[in-house]
């Protein structure tokens, strides 16, 4: 088989183990010296338009002959199983081949110059180990290469395209073989039909059988099942003219097509490989960026997006201070743990990477830099200069009528220019992220949570469903250190109780008592809270204390001191420990892992609110509101909410 330029004469080679790892440090070794940015010519040649064209050729050859009943090597034979592996391989491949794996390091010199080292590194792995990945080898070239020379974060994002792309080519080049080999065997074949008439010998004068082993096997073969064994000893003597052993090509032209078969099967296979492997936890594996974050007293802790979120930062930094993304990470774990005593937002690494942190580690890293305002602030500085832009544009316009009316037009110009430059911001303006810590194995007790949901009790249906409700949000919940509890309040009246709400107070202990004994846990699960009415003068009606804000001030109270005045009945006492209230309405549907979620975000250090002298808060966040949606179902019960 002839070595083309993708796997550098390496396909018949299988290293493993030590013998692996010495080839990756040497691949390192030729990369260390490299440059960015691959010439549009040489970006063609991770393109799998020819490949996938050859592949396909292949098949439908293969289909022809397989419709006649006639031999197949033993590759095409698995490319016609399972072809549609191929397939979907290529058709992700086609939609990031638009992004043209642009920025990545590539090498400076050897067989792959010009191409990204990560591609060298797949080529490496798959022409080595005859098409076969595993995670095991993976992982062991990819350390021991990493221990030359780290890879970029976005070097290991690329690492499973890349991989696909060197498996198709190795795939294509199998089938480009099966398709000299099933020309052969159609040539051997219209041999041997011309074989017994007169003067059909001489048709084998324009083949050069050495050099054609599947065209001799396949030839001596027919000839061998029709039984015409002159026939047979006449071709040995053709061969034996050639200075060829039969025996020798024969086995030649057997174990080309074994090997041929092997290649292909694992490259098919590898690609089911590649589907299967969790890319997200191998990223984090193999990064060395990731080892260095994993000092941080929180890193660790957080959730998948949110330690992606600290790698995407640190890669951006780097881009942007010109150094080693490992630098930039080592250096704010520094910053960090030099603060760690003190404790805060000071002693988190995410605290140099994305808030304002970010100065001490230009000034550490790079101090001839100056660091820009934060993206809020940034972004802060836009909207108002898009407003005041607009703003003096729709005066402008006013003003062609004359400055009177430019004057009277101030105000609605401004109200105009601000909903626009709002209404612009939000569909243009990306949102920051909210690093939280992964609770989806459960809170811990220190961020026990209170679900609560305030409700206006007017009937037992109403309250009956209240409760139910609660029900529903534990199941769909499911997380220790979580309690749930319905908050109600009577509606408006001219007296403090009327008749038959005592029998409803009765009727919610009842039932908030039997959710307990269905769901039997340490402490009760599920709680029922009741304000009394106060009397409102302005109105000259008794009320529950400012609605709905007031329930929560009141709520808020009774968890801080354990005691408050408004409420007419507690099912049973709160516990103490509660740290967290995730307020929902009536008609709200909480989604499985949504509490996990917010409890985590809340949890996060970089998140935990900031006061001033004042007790407000300067940083972080007191209360996050998370996106709402409507439901399909809710969108159909009123115009208003179809309209939302």
């Amino acid at each position: 088989m002839v070595p083309n330029r993708t796997y550098f004469g390496l396909i018949d080679i299988h290293l493993d183990g030590e013998e692996l790892c010495a080839e990756a440090t040497f691949h390192a070794a030729s990369a260390i010296s490299r440059r960015r940015g691959m010439r549009p010519a040489i970006r063609g040649t991770l393109h799998i338009g020819e490949d996938r064209r050859l592949i396909l050729a292949a098949y439908k050859f293969a289909r022809e002959r397989a419709a006649q009943a006639l031999e197949l090597p033993p590759a095409m034979s698995s490319l016609m199983e399972e072809l549609y592996v191929a397939e979907k391989a290529m058709a992700n491949l086609r939609e990031e081949e638009a992004v043209g794996w642009r920025g990545l390091p590539v090498m400076a010199q050897g067989e792959h110059l010009g191409l990204p080292r990560v591609y060298d590194i797949a080529v490496c792995l798959i022409g080595h180990r005859q098409g076969r990945i595993d995670e095991g080898s993976m992982a062991k070239l990819l350390d021991t290469y990493q221990s030359s020379a780290p890879l970029m974060m976005r070097e290991l994002c690329a690492l499973p395209s890349l991989l696909r792309v060197a498996l198709i080519k190795l795939i294509a080049l199998e089938c480009g073989a099966g398709i000299s080999a099933m020309r052969q065997y159609a040539q051997a074949e219209a041999v041997a039909a011309q074989l017994g008439r007169r003067g059909g010998w001489a048709a084998l004068e324009k083949y050069d059988m050495a050099q054609k082993p599947h065209f001799s096997a396949r030839l001596f073969g027919l000839l061998a099942e029709r039984d015409e064994q002159t026939a047979c000893t006449q071709l040995i003597q053709e061969l034996s003219k050639a200075d060829q052993e039969p025996e020798f090509l024969f086995a030649a032209a057997q174990r080309t097509d074994e090997d041929s078969a092997i290649r292909l099967q694992n490259a098919l296979k590898s690609l089911r490989t590649l589907d299967a492997l969790d890319w997200e936890k191998l990223n984090e594996q193999f990064s060395r960026v990731d080892a260095a974050l994993r000092r941080d007293r929180t890193y660790p802790y957080m959730d998948a997006r949110s330690r992606a979120w600290y790698r995407r930062c640190v890669e951006n930094l780097a881009a942007k201070l010109g150094v080693a993304e490992t630098v930039v990470a080592r250096q704010a774990i520094i910053l960090a743990l030099a603060q760690a005593e003190e404790g805060g937002r000071q002693a988190e690494a995410g605290y140099y990477l994305m808030g304002d942190g970010r100065t001490a580690l230009y000034a550490a890293l790079r101090p001839d830099k100056r660091c820009r305002l934060p993206a809020e602030n940034r972004t802060m500085a836009r909207f108002l200069l898009f407003q005041g832009v607009l703003t003096f544009l729709l005066l402008l316009l006013c003003a062609a009528g004359g400055w009177g009316k430019a004057l009277l037009a101030l105000f609605p110009a401004l109200s105009m220019a601000a909903l626009l430059s709002v209404r612009f911001f939000l569909h243009a303006a990306q949102p920051g992220m909210i690093p939280r810590l992964d609770f989806q194995d459960g809170l811990p007790p220190v961020c026990a949570t209170l679900v609560v949901v305030p409700t206006l009790i007017t009937d037992e249906a109403g309250l009956r469903a209240a409760i139910a409700q609660l029900e529903v949000h534990m199941l769909a919940v499911r997380q220790p250190h979580c309690t749930y509890a319905v908050l109600g309040d009577f509606p408006d009246a001219k007296e403090p109780q009327k008749s038959g709400e005592r029998d409803l107070l009765c009727l919610a202990k009842r039932l908030t008592q039997a959710l307990n004994e269905k769901y039997p846990a340490e402490r009760p699960l599920f709680y029922y809270l009741h304000r009394r009415r106060e009397l409102n003068v302005p109105d000259g009606l008794y009320m529950g204390r400012e609605r709905k804000r007031g329930a929560l001030c009141d709520l808020v109270e009774l968890l801080c001191t354990g005691r408050c005045a408004s409420f007419l009945l507690i099912s049973s006492p709160l516990p103490r420990d509660i740290r967290y209230c995730l307020t929902l309405d009536a008609d709200t549907v909480l989604p499985p892992g949504a509490l996990a979620k917010l409890a985590g975000a809340m949890a996060h250090p970089l998140n935990a609110p900031v006061f001033d002298e004042n007790n407000l808060v300067r940083a972080g966040y007191g209360v996050i509101a998370p996106r709402m949606t409507a439901l399909p179902r809710g969108a159909a019960k009123s115009p208003f909410a179809w309209v939302a």
